[in-house]
């Protein structure tokens, strides 16, 4: 599945139950996390396994970088914490 294709079903989900999307470029999501937005995936994976400890099994790319996406939403929304 495409990223545009992943998107707009998680648009029209949200959409169907009144719920707000927001977007964070990997540019801000780096910088949130690390605090330097052209931080390399291993500097990423670093910061995350330091603030996350439940991260320290995880082996792929793709679920730090959900963690990672998680974390940083959550740092701009400190209401949900």
């Amino acid at each position: 599945i495409q990223v545009a294709q992943a998107q707009g079903s998680i648009m029209v989900l949200a959409a169907e139950h009144g719920l707000p999307v927001e977007f964070l470029t990997p540019l801000e999501i780096k910088q949130i996390i690390t605090g330097y937005g052209t931080a390399d995936k291993l500097s990423v994976l670093k910061m995350i396994r330091m603030l996350v400890k439940e991260t320290k099994e995880i082996k792929q790319d793709d679920q730090i970088d959900a963690v990672a996406c998680a974390y940083a939403y959550s740092t701009l929304n400190q209401n949900l914490m």
